[in-house]
């Protein structure tokens, strides 16, 4: 470009508008921000009996409120949404579920549950369960009458079992939850009063949850079943527990023939256990949770524990 025409270019430049300032009438620019899309529950899936021993029954989902017939459980069938199980008391009874997903149930002796796949819960009657869960992909919730454990993915224990003792009518098992790796939260069950209407939860105000209901690995948290009628009683903090020693002696971990998915994110935390940096992890793990995670929602709990739309779960 010769010097002329550079004067040129940048005489013209020199005379350019200057831009628009705005001012307190200028018309606004509003950009449409997207709102976030509702949080979607993939479905469990059927689930197929991988591994069985000792008796086991099931029953399909209720239909028009007909119950179905009891069916013996077989290794290899395939179990729809909403079915029900038991296994025998025999100490050897065990049984393995394989959701479509890839998540993994396991019953130990003397356990009854029921199947919701489609929002990704097992409601736990009695006995001990075994959960392991894609965090993915949404973990399992583990409901009782009582309790209700929510967990990030995570592989953890459940037992509900009536302890020796108990008052005529108490129907409100002991329950002992162990988290293997992942995080639960042991959330309270609200009943309603006798004074509410039918149908309709006792309106209470929400409580906070607090840090002691967070349940991390190498940690457990229990309850005890009530000895008279009364409201079920104040959570406990967590206790640490042996992570090595529960891989090497539970049965729901040991009794059966495939190890588990998580089983080598479960050896390192049972390293970082015998080190003594486990504790201070899930510290600061606990406090991230409470502080920087909202609460989720109240959750109402299916009719299997009590009439439709009397119970929900709240946080303390």
């Amino acid at each position: 470009m010769t010097r002329s025409g550079l004067l040129a270019l940048l005489f013209g430049l020199a005379t350019l508008p200057a831009p628009a300032v705005a001012g307190p009438n200028a018309p606004l620019v509003r950009v449409p921000v997207p709102t976030p899309r509702d949080e979607r529950i993939v479905s469990l899936g059927p689930a197929q009996v991988r591994e069985l021993a000792g008796e086991a029954t099931m029953r399909d989902a209720q239909v028009a409120g007909a119950a179905s017939p009891l069916r013996p459980l077989t290794t290899g069938m395939t179990l729809s949404a909403g079915a029900w199980l038991r296994t025998s008391s025999q100490p050897a009874s065990r049984v393995e579920l394989r959701f479509a997903d890839g998540s993994l149930l396991r019953l130990g002796p003397d356990t009854e549950v029921s199947i919701v796949a489609a929002q990704r819960q097992i409601l736990l009657h009695r006995g001990r369960v075994l959960v392991v869960a894609d965090r993915m992909v949404g973990g399992i919730a583990v409901l009782t009458a009582t309790r209700a454990f929510l967990p990030e993915g995570t592989t953890y224990l459940v037992e509900a079992l009536p302890a020796s003792g108990s008052a005529p009518g108490v129907k409100n098992p002991g329950l002992m939850l162990r988290v293997l790796e992942g995080a639960v939260c042991a959330c309270a069950v609200e009943t309603s009063s006798p004074s509410a209407a039918p149908g309709k939860p006792l309106l209470r105000p929400q409580p906070r949850p607090t840090r002691e209901q967070i349940v991390l690995p190498g940690e457990a948290w229990t309850t005890q079943p009530p000895r008279m009628p009364s409201p079920p009683s104040r959570s406990r903090s967590p206790m640490a527990i042996d992570l090595a020693m529960t891989l090497r002696s539970d049965p729901l971990l040991v009794a059966f023939s495939s190890p588990l998915p998580t089983l080598a994110k479960i050896n390192e935390l049972a390293e970082q256990q015998r080190r003594r940096i486990l504790s201070g992890r899930n510290a600061r793990l606990r406090r991230e949770i409470y502080w920087k995670r909202p609460p989720r929602a109240p959750l109402r709990l299916p009719a299997f524990f009590a009439e439709p739309n009397s119970v929900t779960v709240t946080y303390e």
